[in-house]
């Protein structure tokens, strides 16, 4: 959703006012669950998965019953085959259903990527399913002045009024501001009550 919005900023500072940041990003997974697969028996699994933050959940299951042997399942990236990336992996007892991985996707770069469901029994045999594909949007909302000009010199009390867009995903904006003394100093903007002279305001009304 694309808005506009008008937001000021109050702040207490003698100071140059050198930029103004909003940041945002986030995870997202494509689809949320599937059966696409194959191996020994063919299609005989599901991955689903969910996202919380950078943490996201996989669960790989029977699609119907339990396993009817012991094994191994693995949680793959890029590809389902032996050569594929082990992300984790966790041992499958004979009479389960599922199989549950938690993976912190900050850990790694390089989004978007596939990840899939290996199993292997320790009779012999494999099935995979998969991809969810996992991709990170850095989406940073848009914020210009209209006034005071960026780098202008401001001396005590002063607003800052500007307009940013898609202000629904802004997490926070940061003020980056330059004392006489030239010692540079970042500042965040914070949702507040009503502006007074010790506080920074934004207001998204």
């Amino acid at each position: 959703m694309n808005s506009k919005r008008f937001f000021t900023v109050f702040i207490v500072y003698c100071c140059v006012l050198l930029a103004a940041t909003a940041v945002y990003g986030g995870y997202s997974l494509s689809p949320t669950s599937t059966t696409a697969g194959g191996g020994t028996w063919g299609s005989i699994l599901r991955i689903t998965g969910s996202v919380n933050g950078s943490n996201v959940t996989f669960t790989v299951s029977k699609q119907s019953g339990t396993f009817g042997s012991s094994g191994t399942m693995y949680l793959k990236v890029g590809t389902y085959e032996p050569w594929g990336v082990d992300r984790d992996s966790r041992p499958v007892s004979q009479g389960a259903s599922s199989v549950s991985f938690t993976h912190d996707l900050s850990d790694y770069s390089g989004y978007p990527k596939n990840f899939y469901g290996r199993y292997e029994s320790s009779q012999g045999g494999y099935a995979w399913v998969g991809p969810i594909t996992v991709s990170y949007t850095d989406s940073t909302p848009s914020f210009s002045w209209s006034s005071p000009p960026s780098g202008s010199t401001q001396t005590g009390s002063f607003i800052v009024s500007g307009t940013a867009s898609d202000s629904d995903a802004i997490e926070r904006v940061t003020i980056a501001l330059v004392d006489s003394n030239g010692t540079s100093r970042n500042i965040v903007a914070y949702q507040d009550s009503t502006p007074s002279s010790t506080s920074r305001f934004i207001n998204t009304s």
